[in-house]
């Protein structure tokens, strides 16, 4: 009978414990179309500050590396192709934007090259941006 109830005891015991365990529930976010689309600091398209272009980097929402690209500016855009490494604006045109007389210039963003986690190179859709001074 002492054995029953030991044993007894060390069920009630110990099932809290054992069923008390922590499980962690992993859910994988749908990739989108919209995933792989280049933007500066969430903007895709359209109006943005040039000081929050000036401070964030070209990128997807799947957090590739940007290693290149050609930017265009202005109203002949054929014409005056700038090709950069990396994933920024360049500081000095940062200071002549900043200096004034820039606002409402389209900048287009082509040729956009990244990298994925995995190292495979990609060629990203390509991006136009407005300039604001807010």
């Amino acid at each position: 009978m002492i054995r029953i109830s030991v044993l007894l005891f060390l069920l009630v015991a110990f099932i809290p414990v054992v069923s008390s365990q922590e499980y962690t529930l992993k859910i994988r976010k749908k990739i989108k179309e919209s995933d792989y689309y280049p933007h500066f600091d969430r903007v895709m398209d359209g109006d943005i500050a040039i000081d929050r272009l000036c401070s964030s980097v070209l990128t997807n929402n799947l957090g590739w590396k940007v290693v290149s690209y050609a930017l265009s500016y202005g109203a002949d855009t054929g014409s005056n192709i700038l090709f950069m490494e990396g994933d920024k604006i360049p500081a000095d045109l940062c200071r002549r934007w900043k200096a004034g007389g820039y606002e409402n210039l389209a900048l287009y963003f082509t040729r956009i090259t990244a990298i994925d986690k995995e190292g495979k190179y990609y060629t990203l859709s390509n991006l136009r941006l407005i300039l604001t001074n807010d």
